[in-house]
């Protein structure tokens, strides 16, 4: 577990966050690789993969990660502060 210290060091607070957009990325991509060969989508990627089909704005990979980050942002705004921030 990271210690409070720690957490407010701004090099440590970059890094996190590269860490996790990183993560996401990765996540983003095998959904998107499982998709393009045929295993089909899970029902979080079903949106963006049929919002990709009708719009060409982003890719399948883009709007799952516009939607990942659209849920974690309403997460935080439900649970206000409830939230353990980076």
């Amino acid at each position: 577990m990271v210690k409070d210290k720690e957490k407010k060091n701004p090099k440590n607070l970059i890094q996190r966050y590269l860490l996790f957009l990183s993560g996401l990325f990765i996540a983003s991509m095998g959904v998107a690789f499982s998709t393009k060969a045929g295993l089909g989508t899970s029902p979080v990627a079903s949106v963006p993969y049929s919002v990709s089909l009708v719009s060409s704005l982003f890719t399948f990979g883009g709007w799952l990660n516009l939607l990942s980050i659209t849920q974690i942002t309403a997460q935080i705004i439900i649970l206000k502060g409830k939230c353990n921030y980076v």
